[in-house]
């Protein structure tokens, strides 16, 4: 599936976004927005070249459409595909560490999966509420 369309550098320049200064969050705070919101943004987490890594190998994979929305479409069991970069997020230091104090030190990750949204899904908020478009 060709997932180009959905963080292009037209789209994303004027997309709608929160004012939320992401480095400057404590963990307490961080905490709370993946509670309230469903995820939290960690800085400088991923290099360029990681997310253009990423990028490509997620385009290679096959999604299917989930049964709640046309806009929306996922793959699941990414551990078992041809994409070492975007598995090996889930062990980058920044990331274990946030998940242990998240969690607890006992972390295992059984599964890992990809959704993606259209266009027509993004003037939803993160809660599922209608956008103001």
């Amino acid at each position: 599936m060709d997932v180009s369309f959905t963080n292009s550098r037209t789209s994303i320049a004027s997309a709608r976004r929160a004012d939320t200064d992401w480095g400057s969050l404590t963990l307490e705070q961080r905490i709370r927005s993946i509670e309230l919101d469903g995820y939290v943004v960690i800085p400088d987490l991923l290099t360029a070249e990681q997310l253009d890594a990423i990028r490509g190998e997620l385009s290679r994979l096959p999604t299917t459409a989930v049964d709640y929305s046309e806009h929306q479409r996922g793959c699941s069991n990414i551990q078992w595909t041809d994409s070492p970069t975007a598995i090996r997020v889930i062990a980058l230091p920044a990331m274990i560490e946030f998940l242990t104090t998240l969690f607890g030190d006992e972390l295992i990750c059984t599964s890992c999966a990809y959704a993606v949204s259209r266009a027509a899904a993004a003037g939803r908020n993160p809660r599922g509420e209608p956008g103001d478009d």
